[in-house]
């Protein structure tokens, strides 16, 4: 299937501005999250590919100034680089089988046979617990075991480093700027709210454990991105 190159060189130039700005402290994170957000459905892929990915680099529950680690900082001027640039970002997904799924599908296995050993009923919801506390540690698993490609880290959203020295080299104008010593740590929220967010989702997560171990037997799906001319 051949990309779509098609390119929309005023969104690029506006979506750069507004991350200059953010990382410049001019706007806060409310302010960028909403002024990103209508580059979510722009017809230039790469336009809406960095401002969907920017969004997990902030809270969008906590209003905050520019608050990146170095490696994040990093990838923000990246990200810059490409809109800069008249190249394209290309997103390829495959499907990953894990042993997970073979758990997942057990455990599914085994919440259906004790709801049909049971009966049906809001003592179903007890039952589901165990299960979702199973389901929960297959998903922190899979977070933990996603596979990185040798200086990923360092090279998003590019695949290789002479990709990233093909596009700089075509966007003569661009100048990375250094990581702010002065941002303050890369936590945003304390741990106290951080637990006290989470409380809820895990609660439901855990007595609609079927509804994720049933989604959760299906192959998981691996993304990669490469930089590349139109």
């Amino acid at each position: 299937m051949t990309p779509d190159f098609t390119i929309n060189r005023e969104h690029r130039e506006r979506l750069a501005a507004i991350v200059r700005q953010y990382l410049d402290g001019e706007i806060s994170a409310f302010a960028f999250d909403e002024l990103t957000d209508p580059f979510r459905g722009s017809y230039d892929k790469t336009v809406k590919h960095v401002a969907s990915t920017v969004w997990f680099h902030y809270d969008d529950c906590k209003n905050h100034f520019v608050n990146l680690t170095k490696p994040e900082w990093d990838y923000f001027q990246r990200l810059l680089l490409v809109l800069d640039s008249n190249d394209h970002i290309v997103k390829t997904t495959t499907l990953c089988w894990r042993y997970s799924q073979l758990l997942a599908l057990l455990s599914f296995i085994g919440f259906a046979l004790a709801a049909w050993y049971c009966g049906f009923g809001i003592h179903l919801l007890l039952i589901a617990i165990p299960f979702g506390i199973v389901s929960i540690g297959i998903q922190r698993y899979r977070n933990c075991a996603r596979p990185d490609l040798p200086y990923s880290e360092v090279l998003l959203p590019f695949s290789t480093f002479s990709e990233l020295a093909s596009t700089y080299k075509s966007v003569s104008q661009f100048r990375k700027k250094r990581h702010p010593k002065h941002l303050p740590g890369p936590r945003i929220r304390s741990v106290t709210m951080e637990v006290v967010v989470s409380i809820p989702l895990y609660c439901v997560w855990a007595v609609l454990s079927p509804v994720a171990l049933f989604f959760q037997m299906f192959p998981t799906t691996t993304t990669r991105t490469r930089v590349c001319e139109a």
